[in-house]
């Protein structure tokens, strides 16, 4: 028993120092599996047992080789990673195959190739063996024979039972199990609980990943031309074999992993202590509704805050060395400048061709900061011309009109932005950037450098002062905060009408909010903690000025963008505070784990709810859309909550024609639900009769000449109002002589419950 314990334990330990040969020959496989789907050399679909196995095989695999290949010798072999712990080299390979992907597939399209199975594949496997070749030359340039015989004999033999070791590694690891464990069952709660998928907007990005996979080029008249999530999309259905309507739901076990990464190596390189950063995924993934959202539904938000924030890691691991040192020289401005700007640079570029709008964004928040940092010494805020030169690129990409329709539209289209300036916001514009040159002058004047770590420095008597001030008034002002200020909602909402979900998310944002500023307050002792909070005051003076400008100027109401990613910037704050806790030993005392215990339970209960109201597609509303485009092949008016339109077009969209000239968004003529004198008491059949007398559906009949649908789904509201259908509404249609029933789907109860009227 003891030489088998040791056996394979010596076996544990030869595998773990040739761990990255064997993975290399795992993915080697991978590839080799997917190519029997992609050249469809085996058709087991008359075994139902065996062909479910193989499609749940494929489906993992399809995840490893977009996760992983074809990049993952240039990371783990080729570069010098040394000091690259595992993590680290994982979150390089992941975004950077996302980058390559999307840039692969815009060449594709500018050289006018065919966007298929078989040109991924080919462009995968061919990256992947020239650097498989070049890894294996260069490890044979830097190891001899000797030491290479040396390396193949050094198998540490180990000294300890099997039975210690094994709990050993368990409780060294134990918060990393835990970890990996609840973001596994998130991936698995998004996968199951939803009847479809959740969010419409998804209905829309599958539609163009169809329409992808029959063009076999890109639709760059749709979605603003940002292809970015479509490729991703339409790679991992070549690899995987999953179907376009499934997509959504396992995108999760994609953007789980590369997001989690990332936000981990960020926090580790921010606080130097791995359980933080462990617990601030753990919050961020788990208890941060707007982030969990924005990272796990199937939308290009998500990939470009991914690619955003590794550009800021890389360039905060090179800022963080310039603020702590006295003095800077060349040797340190130029230090692996050779690899990091490139991939700065590609990642920016696949960023824009993802989501233009917040690239922008988090780019202009990085400017911020570096800004003040040059102006204060050249040298340690030399990054600043990267910066520039990616804002270069946008305005390249505006000028080619390549993946930038959120910024065309934004910036150079709409009319309405000249319309509305006039000399009074002019000067409002002027003082702003006044008051803007005080602030830098003051943030400048203040810039600190050489304290090397994030340190409270306090004497013990400080320290009882510092837990009785926290005892007795940050932890009761947050719990009034999140009890008091609930318990006040609650009570007001019967005149509101919000969701539940809402109320919590309010509240939770606000506690968010305090603890995030708290936090920041208690870090800015360092060199990097500064830095860390002038990025945060830059990303509260985006929200302000960014919503100000959208509200009196574009009126377009896309600041919610901006809202929702400067949520990011809270949340390094409030992982900040508990930092502070932890440092000061308070973290071990009983109230203080209570108060974590209490704000981390309320912020998954809110998680929870929230996800109870996504707007997710259901199988009835499939069922209509399915039915109408079988039914019929006119143009027709649709009367329809805004996002359910998408539904209707992916199943409606002629994609034998391959037509290029057709557009998505104009195979139907759409009327949303609060436009065109359609106000949103709607659901009220006595508002369809407007003040002339006149009935509006029937005017909407005559205007477009042509039948007009009336369209109710399961779910007829997606804001954060509760306005769906009453019974007693839904009854008065039944004997309307303008309406004439078409369709009508079983709800799950067994009750019929008509879904859409023909006018």
């Amino acid at each position: 028993m003891v030489q088998s314990n040791k056996i394979i334990l010596t076996l544990y330990s030869y595998i773990k120092q040739k761990s990255k040969i064997f993975s290399l020959l795992i993915l080697s496989l991978s590839l080799l599996f997917a190519s029997f789907f992609v050249f469809k050399v085996f058709d087991i679909s008359a075994i139902p047992i065996l062909n479910d196995l193989y499609h749940i095989a494929n489906y993992i695999n399809g995840i490893i080789i977009v996760l992983f290949l074809p990049l993952y010798p240039l990371f783990f072999f080729i570069l010098n990673f040394k000091d690259k712990k595992l993590v680290e080299k994982c979150a390089y390979t992941f975004v950077s195959n996302l980058s390559f992907y999307i840039i692969c597939g815009y060449l594709g399209q500018l050289l006018g190739l065919t966007l298929n199975s078989i040109f991924f594949f080919l462009v995968v496997i061919i990256m992947f063996i020239a650097l498989v070749m070049l890894a294996i030359l260069t490890t044979f340039k830097h190891y001899s024979e000797k030491s290479l015989k040396v390396n193949s004999e050094n198998i540490s033999q180990p000294d300890i039972s099997l039975k210690k070791f094994i709990r050993k590694f368990l409780f060294g690891n134990i918060n990393l199990i835990l970890l990996c464990s609840f973001l596994f069952l998130l991936g698995i709660l998004f996968l199951v609980a939803f009847s479809v998928f959740h969010s419409l907007d998804s209905l829309y990005h599958i539609t163009i990943i169809k329409v992808i996979d029959t063009r076999k080029q890109l639709p760059l008249d749709d979605y603003f031309g940002s292809m970015g999530l479509h490729i991703i999309g339409i790679v991992f259905h070549y690899f995987s074999g999953v179907d376009f309507l499934e997509i959504p739901k396992f995108y999760v076990f994609y953007s789980i992993p590369i997001f989690s990464v990332i936000l981990y190596i960020l926090l580790k390189k921010i606080f130097k202590n791995k359980n933080i950063a462990i617990f601030g995924v753990f919050f961020i993934e788990g208890g941060s509704v707007i982030i969990i959202r924005t990272m796990n539904i199937f939308w290009p938000t998500g990939l470009t805050l991914c690619q955003m924030l590794f550009i800021l890691y890389l360039l905060y691991s090179r800022a963080e060395k310039f603020i702590e040192k006295d003095t800077i020289e060349m040797s340190d401005i130029t230090q692996n400048i050779m690899l990091t700007y490139p991939l700065i640079i590609t990642l920016f570029i696949s960023s824009i061709l993802t989501h233009s709008l917040i690239a922008l964004i988090l780019l202009i928040s990085y400017a911020w900061v570096f800004l003040l940092y040059f102006i204060r010494d050249f040298r340690r805020g030399i990054d600043i011309f990267i910066i520039i030169i990616l804002f270069l690129l946008i305005f390249i990409f505006i000028l080619l009109d390549l993946g930038v329709g959120h910024l065309r539209f934004l910036i150079l289209i709409d009319p309405q932005v000249l319309k509305n300036l006039n000399i009074y916001f002019i000067l409002f514009g002027l003082g702003g950037v006044f008051i803007g040159i005080l602030i830098i002058r003051k943030y400048v004047r203040n810039i600190k450098f050489t304290n090397k770590m994030i340190f409270f420095n306090f004497t013990k008597n400080e320290i009882e002062y510092v837990k009785k001030f926290e005892k007795k008034f940050i932890i009761p002002f947050v719990t009034f905060l999140i009890v008091g200020v609930s318990i006040v909602l609650f009570s007001v909402n019967p005149w509101f009408g919000f969701l539940s979900s809402k109320i919590i998310l309010f509240v939770k944002f606000t506690v968010v909010l305090f603890l995030g500023m708290w936090g920041y307050k208690a870090i800015t002792t360092s060199s990097k903690g500064q830095f860390l909070f002038r990025w945060f005051i830059g990303g509260l003076l985006l929200v302000f000025v960014g919503t100000i400008f959208d509200v009196l100027f574009l009126k377009k109401y896309y600041f919610g963008r901006i809202i929702e990613i400067s949520m990011f910037f809270l949340l390094v704050g409030f992982v900040a505070y508990w930092y502070k806790l932890y440092k000061l030993g308070l973290i071990k005392q009983k109230i203080f784990k209570i108060f974590l215990t209490f704000i981390i339970t309320f912020s998954l209960i809110g998680s929870f709810m929230e996800m109870d109201n996504y707007e997710q597609v259901n199988r009835r509303d499939l069922q209509v859309f399915q039915q109408y485009a079988k039914y019929s092949n006119d143009s027709n008016v649709f009367l329809i909550e805004y996002g359910f339109q998408h539904g209707l077009n992916y199943f409606y969209y002629p994609y034998e024609k391959n037509n290029n000239s057709i557009r998505i968004q104009s195979i139907q003529i759409y009327v949303f639900f609060g436009e065109n004198e359609i106000i949103y008491d709607y659901l009220d059949p006595d508002t369809h009769i407007n003040e002339n007398g006149e009935n509006i559906l029937q005017k909407l009949k005559k205007k477009y000449q042509t039948d007009v649908f009336f369209l109710l789904t399961e779910r007829v509201t997606t804001s954060a109002f509760i306005n769906d259908i009453s019974i007693d509404a839904l009854e008065k249609y039944y004997n309307m002589s303008y309406l004439s029933r078409v369709y009508s789907a079983k709800a799950i109860d067994g009750k019929e419950r008509p879904l859409y009227w023909i006018v």
